[in-house]
């Protein structure tokens, strides 16, 4: 609902803003301001690769404020760039912040957007200031919707289990248990890494692990010596860990120790310590039990700095992190800290409040390897909650059942890769303890089996927080070696319609697609309105992997989220809300997400629909933009898209390859290399077309990987691009015959291995 507003007469930048019916609510409310021209000038920055045959990642890039390079934010408050202004929202006698956000759109159109979230208690109208800003507020609107607050529910701690030790995560019985287990492959894989004790930790330089022998850091070491120690009581296992406890204090209690600097980290290690002291203290005396418990304390003091009021982005990796850490400090010292019970039920209630966001369905928004971080936080702080309090959240089979379900269907034939959308780092590995515990409190044997494949993935060339080493401790207490035969079939396609994202995985071909809500619609109907900063302007796009490489691939990690870098429709090189940006918008409206309008599942193909419309930035004055995807389980995909504009402009089709792409004849393109062979079939003609490298500024875990681009372009008020993909498999045959029947109406006869399909389009595509 728009409100009305008048200028100050009396007070410079001071606006007075009305409210139509005063009411008792909680809502947010957007500003649009027109701006200064360079208004924005000082928020950018320049990157500039070193050259040199230097890998194409973001250690080899120079950052400046000179135009040098490719220019690439607004990102306030980074390095060198200022912070933006801050705005106040005044109520009666409440202020409000009122926070800037980026969309893509601000150059241009010359317009920046704002928001604040309140809760009015009757106010007839509100008060706002830009002081002498180059602002002027043009339009303000109200939106009825729920802000995040923190549950109230009443925490109860089951006293008998927080009386012994080891407590954590498993009892002295539980640990007998494993010690009669013993001898198996997760033991062995444990024992394996004591051979690797001496081997210099490093990564390279874009935090990723190296190929050979895993290599141990001090968390590895100490981790490891703890429970080797407590599992076996062996002397010689005992005095390392003595040692190494004394060597992780010093390396940890250095000022540059990157763990401890940053919040999810800081949680992270702040869980591991207390893990050790769990597992060790019976071997410690007193003066060794108290320079740990000091050393915990300080981890611990760090990490409430990081958990400031304000927080609400309780369902967020951060926040998730922080308060997993912190929970495990309250259980392992609940008899010695006072603070302990006050800790456990604020956790417990934000931790409630997080999952509320969460769909039963299993959809998660951006890539794997943040998958593999965010459900780290989840299941451990779950288990624990669950272990010592009332609240029991693997109560929702559903959402774990589904969230197993969404990693197994993203993963690629050769099982290294997770193929999805959202700052995805693409190799992945390192999570089969997690779908160990999620099997185990299911008692479900296909994601127990699925755990089984995922255990000995290599890890070389995956970011190193999803595959440290002593991982296969957790392996060891929740799994299992020996898979079970069920009569379940693999469900080869997946829906996620919280996300809008479909999956098909089969045949060695696995295609994705995403159209739909940045975070999914149920964080934003719970009151997150934010894409995390991870979501991608990507609606549309789909990424395509076969065998063992990719076919048509999409970003990794980057801090220019251009819409053209992803494998769908821009308009003169603009697109989607988030175009180009940092990082994704801070605040999202529902109407600007656009939807998927038809889905049809045959033993065949799918055939999916989509309105992307909504998710164009205003600027573009898109009247329709439209997708259509029929796609073969065969590795062919039949697309249709239609596109209408107010005003005649470029009208550009984006696709990306890790493989060249080359013209051949007529309107047909190669993509070929050693391990990849596709066509790329325009059926209607174009234009011009573009062939190059991607121009990304990478994120810092960016592999440093470039794809190639094709770009095809039609100028006018409306174009259709009508292709045809084929993945080209060993013994595949393929044949069409393509007929224009009126200005935008056509039909195919399709020949694929053997199967013959007549396809039509009277404004959508119809298939027999």
């Amino acid at each position: 609902m728009n409100l009305n507003f008048e200028k100050k007469s009396h007070e410079e930048g001071g606006y007075r803003i009305f409210l139509n019916q005063p009411d008792n609510k909680s809502c947010k409310i957007r500003f649009s301001f027109k701006m200064g021209k360079n208004f924005l000038d000082k928020f950018y920055l320049y990157a500039q690769h070193k050259g040199g045959g230097k890998k194409y990642s973001f250690p080899n890039f120079t950052l400046s404020k000179e135009p040098a390079g490719i220019r690439f934010g607004p990102w306030p408050g980074w390095r060198f760039v200022p912070a933006m202004p801050e705005l106040k929202l005044t109520a009666s006698e409440k202020e409000y912040k009122v926070k800037f956000y980026f969309t893509g759109d601000e150059e241009n159109s010359c317009i920046i957007n704002a928001y604040s979230e309140c809760d009015l208690s009757q106010e007839n109208e509100l008060s706002l200031n830009v002081g002498s800003l180059p602002l002027e507020l043009i339009s303000t609107e109200i939106y009825d919707a729920k802000n995040i607050t923190l549950a109230q529910n009443k925490i109860s701690i089951k006293e008998d289990n927080i009386s012994y030790r080891p407590r954590l995560l498993f009892n002295p019985v539980d640990l007998l248990v494993l010690k009669i287990r013993g001898n198996s492959i997760c033991w062995d894989n444990i024992e394996k890494l004591f051979d690797n004790w001496t081997l210099t930790w490093k990564t390279n330089p874009e935090v990723r692990t190296l190929a050979g022998r895993e290599r141990l850091n001090i968390l590895d070491k100490i981790l490891l010596s703890s429970f080797h120690a407590l599992m076996t009581s062996d002397k010689r296992s005992v005095k390392k860990a003595k040692k190494t406890l004394k060597e992780f204090i010093s390396i940890s209690s250095q000022p540059d120790y990157e763990p401890l600097l940053i919040d999810t980290q800081t949680g992270s290690c702040l869980f591991y310590m207390c893990l050790v002291y769990d597992w060790i203290e019976y071997f410690l005396n007193e003066e060794e039990k108290r320079e740990f418990k000091k050393h915990i304390d300080t981890a611990k003091n760090k990490l409430l700095k990081f958990l400031t009021p304000d927080r609400k982005d309780y369902a967020q990796a951060h926040f998730l992190g922080c308060i997993s850490g912190l929970l495990a400090y309250s259980i392992v010292f609940y008899h010695e800290e006072k603070e302990s019970k006050e800790y456990i039920d604020f956790i417990a209630n934000a931790f409630t409040t997080a999952m509320e966001m969460l769909p039963d369905d299993g959809s998660y928004p951006h890539g794997i390897n943040l998958w593999i971080y965010e459900y780290t936080f989840l299941i451990r702080i779950t288990e624990m909650l669950d272990r010592f309090t009332n609240i029991n959240f693997w109560e929702r089979k559903s959402f774990w059942k589904n969230s197993s379900k969404f990693r197994e269907i993203s993963l690629s034939p050769d099982k290294l890769h997770g193929i999805t959308f959202g700052d995805p780092q693409f190799r992945v590995a390192g999570d089969a303890w997690i779908h160990f515990l999620i099997s185990k409190r299911l008692n479900n044997y296909d994601i127990r089996n699925f755990a089984i494949d995922l255990m000995d993935i290599e890890s070389s060339g995956v970011d190193h927080r999803s595959v440290m080493p002593s991982r296969r401790i957790f392996e060891f207490i929740y799994g299992d070696d020996q898979k079970t035969e069920t009569a379940t079939q693999f469900d080869s396609v997946k829906y996620f319609q919280d996300t809008g994202q479909i999956f098909i995985n089969k045949n060695d071909f696995l295609f994705t697609v995403k159209c739909g809500a940045p975070l999914g619609k149920k964080r934003h109907e719970q009151g997150e309105w934010s894409g995390y900063g991870h979501s991608d302007p990507c609606n549309g796009a789909f990424l395509v992997y076969y065998k063992n490489s990719f076919v048509f691939t999409g970003p990794e990690s980057s801090y220019k989220r251009n819409t053209e870098f992803q494998n769908t429709i821009t308009i003169n090189g603009s697109g989607q809300i988030g175009d180009k940006m940092v990082w994704s918008p801070d605040f999202n409206l529902s109407r600007n997400f656009p939807e998927n309008t038809g889905f049809r599942q045959s033993n065949r193909f799918c055939l999916i629909d989509m309105n992307l419309t909504p998710a164009y930035n205003d600027s573009i004055q898109a009247e329709g933009i439209r997708r259509e995807l029929l796609v073969f389980d065969s590795g062919v995909i039949l697309g249709c898209d239609v596109i209408e504009l107010k005003n005649s402009n470029d009208i550009e089709w984006n696709i990306h390859s890790y493989s060249r792409i080359r013209k051949l004849k007529g309107n047909d393109f190669l993509i070929k290399d050693k391990l990849v062979k596709a066509n790329i079939i325009f059926l209607n003609g174009f234009d011009n077309f573009q062939t190059g490298l991607t121009p990304f500024v990478p994120g810092y875990p960016n592999s440093g990987r470039r794809d190639y681009f094709l770009k095809i372009t039609k100028h006018g008020y409306n174009a259709q691009f009508i292709y045809l993909l084929n993945v080209f498999t060993e013994n595949s045959t393929f044949s069409h015959k393509f007929d224009m029947i009126g200005d935008k109406l056509w039909k195919l006869s399709l020949q694929i291995e053997g199967e013959q399909y007549n396809v039509n389009y009277d404004g959508k595509i119809n298939v027999d």
